[in-house]
């Protein structure tokens, strides 16, 4: 985990996709080749899903889909979060790089 911030970062179809976690405004930014497409406040928390569209290079249009699942210690505490990225109903492996 980066002081700052922690960066995953995938791609499809030659898009870069990257979701950006800001540990000091407590948000998160999904980018799609350094476009912001979706953000979500995690100063507390939570499980989340954002879906949003977005033109890509080649003038199509798709759909970006991205989730927080909360990670719990003995069921109990939250500790920490695991994302998912989805473009058009294909996963994006991502890699963290900070």
């Amino acid at each position: 985990m980066g002081l700052v911030t922690d960066r995953f970062v995938g791609t499809f179809e030659g898009l870069s996709i990257e979701l950006v976690r800001t540990n000091l405004d407590k948000q998160i930014v999904i980018l799609v080749d350094g476009k912001e497409v979706a953000h979500e406040s995690v100063a507390l928390p939570h499980t989340w899903d954002q879906a949003k569209e977005f033109t890509g290079r080649d003038g199509r249009t798709h759909r970006i889909v991205a989730h927080s699942m909360l990670m719990k210690l003995w069921g109990l505490i939250p500790y920490e979060s695991q994302y998912a990225i989805e473009v058009d109903g294909q996963s994006v492996p991502l890699t963290c790089t900070e």
